[in-house]
């Protein structure tokens, strides 16, 4: 397939992630590794091999399971491993056909909406999700623990709305005491609160390598870029539907809203080409001084939250070929 692509800088390995560092392939600046980690028995010699391959200022992706989202799985895990862990893998297949179907309502899994057995299960999700014999869920200090297992820090937990209290919590008293805590336990008590998240998905670094700061709003020349559709369908979606679809992890619903003008033309105008000063510009019909830019900031700033934490709108600053305007 690489061939039919004409690519020739390719190579492929087989063989387990635990050795990575005997197969001389140098070190990387981003290493990806989705669903592996927590089929380990020892997911934290599994997080060393791969930091010890990762370039100094590189980039670990990681998703593992989330234990609070998974409530049920484990129970059901457990049962079936009390009834049928002798028999064939098969014969294990059809006893969990003929147990998780009828679990009383009671039942943790059958309270899990997300998790429940159903009959669109096929037989190899049967085995991942009920019957499989190395299985690790993590809350948000594990993952944090794992990737500390490897000399790395989490720099990042995604979608990050779905780390935010604000997004499941709306008292101020108790937001106040979130916002005191440390970000990571900030994202842990968010975890607690929405009980929702199956997996979990971060990206970590080395723990001595320097991130650059953030790009924010107020930096006029940053670049906002849509990455799954064009501005106009989504300005043109939320005026027909009166609501902004978002989805977090699994978890799917609609914010109800409505856009001002300025906001639609934010988006409309949006490119990924466009500097946010360019933006505030087509939205004003004239260059903003910086007043008005702080008034287009605020205007689109609840949008932009909503977008930039389900990571559907990011910013970027312009590369150095870029003149960061359309």
């Amino acid at each position: 397939r690489a061939r039919d692509l004409d690519l020739e800088n390719l190579r492929f390995f087989t063989g387990s992630l635990l050795d990575v560092a005997t197969m001389d392939l140098g070190l990387f600046d981003y290493i990806n590794c989705s669903g592996v980690l927590h089929h380990l028995t020892d997911p934290e010699a599994g997080a060393k091999a791969l930091a010890s391959v990762l370039a100094p200022q590189g980039v670990l992706g990681v998703m593992v399971y989330g234990e609070l989202g998974r409530t049920g799985v484990y129970h059901a895990q457990a049962m079936l491993r009390l009834i049928c862990a002798d028999d064939s893998l098969e014969q294990q297949v059809s006893v969990a056909k003929h147990l998780l179907p009828k679990l009383p309502h009671s039942n943790w899994l059958v309270k899990n909406q997300e998790m429940t057995f159903t009959t669109a299960l096929d037989d190899v999700e049967i085995v991942d999700r009920f019957l499989h014999t190395c299985d690790q869920a993590y809350r948000v200090p594990g993952c944090v623990a794992l990737a500390a297992s490897g000399g790395l820090k989490v720099a990042e937990f995604v979608p990050p709305l779905l780390y935010r209290a604000e997004a499941f919590i709306q008292d101020p008293i108790i937001l106040d005491k979130v916002t005191r805590l440390e970000r990571m336990e900030q994202y842990a008590f968010a975890e607690l609160a929405s009980g929702i998240i199956s997996k979990q998905s971060f990206f970590a670094s080395r723990a001595d390598a320097g991130w650059p700061p953030r790009v924010t709003l107020l930096e006029r020349e940053a670049i906002p870029e849509l990455l799954p559709m064009q501005g106009s369908q989504l300005a043109d979606s939320i005026k027909q539907q009166g609501a902004l679809g978002l989805t977090l992890g699994a978890v799917s619903f609609a914010q109800p809203m409505t856009l001002s003008p300025i906001a639609e033309v934010f988006l409309r105008e949006m490119d990924g080409l466009k500097s946010l000063e360019t933006l505030a510009g087509c939205a004003l019909g004239h260059p903003a001084d910086d007043t008005e830019y702080e008034a287009f900031i605020r205007e689109i700033a609840p949008l932009y939250n909503l977008l930039n934490g389900t990571t559907t709108l990011v910013l970027r600053r312009p590369k150095p070929a870029d003149d960061g305007e359309a």
